[in-house]
Formats: structure tokens, C-alpha cells, sequence
């Protein structure tokens, strides 16, 4: 079977597990209403795209028909908004959700969505970097997107889209160590690193003077053309002329 162009969405809920059974049922129904309505008000139509439920998760195949650009601007941003406005979990916790997205090559067949690239999307989602991104955060969304979504499609700012929001990060899960692009909406960005300083030019040589070096410590003074004081010393240069060494006694 050969696989299909398109774009594979995760939209997952945060600390999910630690929800009731009951509860666990009613922020799923949730999810998945927010996620379709969020589609159909951005102009993509939820029903043109295929998806599959995943507990904590839904995930979500755009086809190549339809513009990544219009799903990575207009639908996630209705998204984020419609989280950020969503009521409460029943246990009185905020509702936080993060997501992944990546393109690529997909295989279906009657059991589902299969392959690579849609393996990689959940283990965005699961990597240390994205589950630490809404600990003690109030930020309600964490986005990440795949290196190669990043540099085809999202840092050229199309409308709708704000690449520069996106910073790198290293994604390590299970067997898999990428790079990848974070935003958390409302969340801390870190500042570019400074540019690289170049190093200082070398000092050039101190001069080389022929002749008697005079150092004084302690007070300096001059009598009748005489230096004199604490500590003064003289030493006279190795390659000064013969006549001005002074003559042992």
C-alpha cells in the first residue's frame, strides 16, 4: 500500500491519568469538540479530514489538499483561543493542552493511521521538553512542530503565522533525539543567545629600550639630580652598549 501526503495533528490533554473515569469521559467529549469546531471556524472542514480517537489525545490527518499554512495559522490559533475560553476540568483543574504537528508519509489501512511520520508527532508529545513546558505554567497550550514543518512552511510567516514565536529544542523520547520548534502562548520565550564576541587582538610588544632600568618603591624623590627613596633599585638591560655597563669594583 503506498502511503498519502498530509498533515498529522496531535491534540493532547495534560495530566489526563490523573482524572476520574467519569471525568476522564467528559474532557474527552470536550477535546474533541473543541478540536472540530476549531477546524470548521477556521474554514478547513472538519469533515474532509480523517481522525481517530487516542484516549488523552485525537489525532488528526489534514490532506494534502488542503494548505498546511491554513491549519498551522487559522485553525490552531482558533484552537488555542477556544482552550484558553474553555470551563474548567470537573476537578476544578484548568484545561491545558499540548500539541504536535509534522508532515509527511502516511500508510492507512483498517486498523488506522500508521508509519513514521505519524509515530514522530507522539513522541513530540511525550518528550521530557513539552511535558515540562505547562508544569507551574498558566499558559493553557504548548504547540511544537517537526524541524522539517518548521523550515518548510512555518518560519516563512505566512499569514496567520508567526514563525519567530518558535523557538529550537532538543527532543528526546524513547529511541528518537530531534530537534524541533516550541511555542507556549503566553509563556516565557528564552532570549537569543549573544553573538559570538571576538576574542581581544594581542597587545603589541612592549618597546626595547637599551640601556638602565630604574624601579623605586615606597617614596620617590630627586636630590641634586640624584633619584632617590624606599626600595629603589636599578638593573641595567643585557644588550646595553659596554660603555655604559657599569664597571665591577
Amino acid at each position: 500500500m503506498d502511503p498519502l501526503p498530509g498533515l498529522v495533528l496531535v491534540v493532547e490533554v495534560r495530566s489526563f491519568s490523573d482524572l476520574s473515569n467519569p471525568d476522564m469521559l467528559s474532557v474527552r467529549e470536550l477535546l474533541h469538540e473543541l478540536v472540530a469546531e476549531s477546524f470548521d471556524a477556521a474554514g478547513v472542514c472538519w469533515d474532509d479530514c480523517s481522525h481517530e480517537d487516542r484516549g488523552a489525545a485525537v489525532l488528526v490527518v489534514v490532506p494534502a489538499t488542503v494548505p498546511k499554512t491554513a491549519v498551522l495559522g487559522p485553525v490552531l490559533t482558533e484552537l488555542m483561543r477556544r482552550v484558553a475560553e474553555a470551563p474548567a476540568n470537573p476537578d476544578g483543574t484548568a484545561m491545558q493542552v499540548r500539541i504536535a504537528a509534522h508532515g509527511g508519509e502516511i500508510h492507512r489501512d483498517v486498523k488506522g493511521f500508521a508509519g513514521s511520520d505519524v509515530i514522530l508527532p507522539f513522541r513530540l508529545l511525550g518528550s521530557r521538553v513539552l511535558r515540562e513546558a505547562l508544569t507551574g505554567s498558566a499558559a493553557r497550550c504548548a504547540v511544537v512542530v517537526s524541524d522539517s514543518l518548521y523550515e518548510s512552511t512555518v518560519r516563512h510567516d505566512y499569514p496567520g503565522m508567526a514563525g519567530r514565536v518558535f523557538h529550537p529544542v532538543e527532543v528526546r523520547a524513547e529511541e528518537t533525539t530531534v530537534r524541533a520548534w516550541l511555542h507556549v502562548p503566553g509563556g516565557v520565550v528564552p532570549p537569543p543567545a549573544p553573538p559570538a564576541q571576538e576574542p581581544p587582538a594581542p597587545a603589541p610588544p612592549a618597546p626595547h629600550h637599551n640601556g638602565a632600568h630604574i624601579s623605586a618603591g615606597g617614596d620617590i624623590r630627586v636630590e641634586n639630580g640624584v633619584l632617590a627613596g624606599r626600595d629603589v633599585t636599578t638593573a641595567e638591560h643585557r644588550h646595553s652598549p659596554w660603555w655604559r655597563r657599569r664597571k665591577d669594583n
